[in-house]
């Protein structure tokens, strides 16, 4: 799960509200809630559409990254996603290889 650096409030579907703390583990639904990207640990990524320039590298929350970003990701981590459809699951398997290391 994407860990978060600052804290959030979202509203469940019955319009309870729910607030989370840098560091917690949020759950998808609210994950799905959270528009800000700043308040997400940042992973680099290239940008795909930018100039060529060496300094061209956009930051994008890890719960914001597609399934190809995410593959990439794992490669680069060294994170075995054999198997792994969704991007949950891919998520769940590099934040699991990270907090192991």
């Amino acid at each position: 799960m994407s860990k978060l650096i600052g804290y959030v409030t979202v509203h469940d579907e019955d319009g309870s509200p729910f607030t989370f703390a840098p560091g917690d583990d949020v759950p998808d639904w609210a994950v799905e809630k959270i528009s800000n990207p700043n308040v997400w640990d940042k992973v680099e990524s290239e940008n795909p559409g930018g100039s060529e320039s060496g300094d061209d590298k956009s930051k994008k929350a890890f719960s914001q990254l597609n399934k190809e970003e995410l593959e990439a990701l794992a490669a680069t981590e060294n994170v075995n996603i054999d198997g792994l459809e969704t991007n949950k699951a891919i998520r769940e398997a590099i934040t699991t290889a990270r907090e192991a290391k």
